[in-house]
């Protein structure tokens, strides 16, 4: 029960972090293609 409970939140951080790493690159990539258009800003 314990190693079951154990694993649920394992694989829930792991998803959030999954989440998290995706949105933090999309948000970097983002801000990166925006200073890429705007060289005279």
């Amino acid at each position: 029960m314990k190693l079951y409970f154990f694993d649920k939140v394992f694989i829930s951080n792991l998803f959030f972090h999954t989440i998290l790493a995706m949105v933090n690159m999309k948000i970097v990539f983002v801000t990166s293609f925006e200073d890429m258009h705007t060289p005279l800003k």
